[in-house]
């Protein structure tokens, strides 16, 4: 008879993200929101955005991510940037945020 494995049994990494887009208002302080749900690491890369923050920008396991607008988007049209969030798997996430015209 052979004994397979007597320890705990590691439980499986998963990573997912949601929603994989996020629409901000043209407003400065503009929130919206990304959920992670992970049991591993993860990291968030804004590369050389710079009218956008998130908070917090790495952790470990599940969590809501607060995407923030840095500043007014004075132009008529929206401005979009894309942003990734690296664990497991990295995701890309497009993140919009409205101009005046949408007010």
């Amino acid at each position: 008879m052979d004994v397979v494995g007597c320890g705990p049994r590691k439980e499986r990494d998963y990573f997912e993200i949601n929603p994989n887009a996020v629409i901000l208002e043209n407003i400065k302080g503009a929130v919206g929101i990304i959920n992670i749900s992970s049991n591993t690491s993860w990291s968030v890369d804004l590369g050389k955005v710079q009218w956008l923050e998130v908070d917090p920008q790495s952790g470990k396991g599940n969590e809501v991510i607060k995407v923030f607008a840095k500043s007014t988007n004075e132009d008529a049209d929206s401005r979009t940037c894309t942003i990734f969030i690296k664990g497991e798997e990295t995701y890309d996430i497009k993140v919009t945020q409205l101009g005046r015209s949408w007010q």
